[in-house]
């Protein structure tokens, strides 16, 4: 389905987006404190990437938006966005390098409490769906007996 690509996409660029805007970040404090980074060529790369993701996270979020329902789209572009940033987070920054088993065990705990309530978000929005689909589908089929009845009269 369309609308769950742009979800993912989105989620997928704005995990660059967060990976090179930390790394751009990164860059800045150092040249501030008067340590130039912008020497190497490899730095124009991490800005540029950094600057294009902006745009294009905000384009696709719009986009998913324009074709999805909010509370089909929150919810699941947050946990792509959540996983792609732990994922990101952890290679890149080793962030989770010294973790402990309680870190573990607490972190992953976070993280399925993170994804029940995405399921059930998303199993009560199935659900407001075709109850709302019930409720057309009921009317219609009333007015299809009520024009029936109409046209029976008639003849």
């Amino acid at each position: 389905r369309i609308g769950a690509l742009y979800v993912l996409v989105g989620a997928i660029v704005a995990d660059f987006t967060v990976l090179f805007g930390k790394a751009f970040s990164g860059l800045l404090i150092p040249t501030f404190s008067g340590e130039n980074q912008f020497t190497d060529p490899f730095i124009v790369v991490i800005v540029l990437v950094f600057m294009v993701s902006l745009p294009s996270q905000i384009y696709l979020i719009n986009a998913s938006l324009a074709v999805n329902d909010a509370l089909y789209h929150i919810p699941n572009f947050y946990v792509f966005w959540n996983i792609g940033s732990i994922i990101t987070g952890a290679i890149f920054y080793q962030e989770m390098a010294d973790f402990e088993l309680r870190n573990w065990v607490l972190f992953s705990a976070g993280v399925v409490m993170l994804f029940v309530g995405v399921v059930c978000t998303n199993i009560a929005n199935g659900k407001k769906h075709t109850a709302r689909d019930l409720q057309r589908l009921s009317h219609e089929e009333l007015c299809e007996g009520e024009g029936e009845g109409e046209n029976e009269g008639e003849n």
